[in-house]
């Protein structure tokens, strides 16, 4: 909540100077790994109070325990140093420069899937029989920076109609041309350093279930959308 009250009243109307600008933004930054910060101590908290020896609770320190926190004593350091790599100065003037046209109090786009989109994906409900889940690690600066949080490798997902992935679609950036929000993606956005790659799942799906599916991207497509994960999932559940 302070992430959003922040992003509405601060970042939204920047209108002051460029050193100021770029200060409200580091803030902004700064309040997104907030809460991960939190997490952390909580669970070096629960650490502590679980494993070391308490006069009140009695707890012994085996050696499991010991072992247990070697491992994850080894688990931070390369995660420290895998986190060099990802969050470097390129990467954070993206996310900074992407901050300004997000919108997570209200929707931003509106309309943006154009008529070939449905057209193809009609065309794939008479032809094609499955639904396509596309899982991706674009290494793009916003996928690099939630991947040293999640530590997983693949941090977006996208759907397609049809097995030759011409109807790919998901909630994303809008790549610097469309608003962000539900937008078709295409395999070459994939593509944004040597390590991108993705994993392809097929489901099977009747005409109905396709049909279903189709009908609910439209009303979104009109409703309006934006590039915000619990919003998102939210309306195509």
């Amino acid at each position: 909540m302070i992430q959003l009250t922040y992003n509405a009243i601060v970042i939204y109307p920047l209108n002051d100077s460029h050193s100021l600008e770029f200060t409200k933004k580091a803030i902004a930054v700064f309040l997104i790994f907030l809460p991960f910060s939190l997490l952390y101590i909580n669970y070096l908290y629960v650490l502590q109070n679980k494993f070391f020896p308490s006069n009140r609770d009695g707890y012994v320190l085996t050696f499991e325990a010991i072992k247990l926190l070697q491992n994850k004593g080894k688990s931070f350091i390369h995660a420290t140093r895998e986190t060099k790599g990802k969050i470097n100065r390129a990467n954070l003037e993206q996310i900074l420069s992407d901050i300004p046209k997000h919108r997570y109090t209200k929707y931003t786009s509106y309309n943006n899937l154009p008529n070939t989109f449905f057209e193809q994906c009609e065309l794939s409900i008479e032809e094609d029989n499955k639904i396509y889940i596309i899982v991706s690690s674009t290494g793009s600066p916003a996928s690099e920076l939630i991947s040293v949080f999640t530590k997983k490798e693949y941090n977006h997902v996208s759907i397609s109609f049809d097995k030759d992935l011409k109807t790919i679609i998901s909630y994303n950036g809008g790549n610097h041309v469309q608003q962000p929000g539900l937008n078709v993606e295409d395999l070459q956005s994939f593509y944004q350093k040597e390590d991108s790659n993705i994993l392809v799942y097929s489901l099977q799906a009747t005409r109905e279930q396709k049909q279903k599916l189709l009908n609910k991207i439209r009303n979104i497509n009109s409703e309006g959308s934006a590039d915000a994960s619990i919003v998102s999932w939210t309306q195509l559940s």
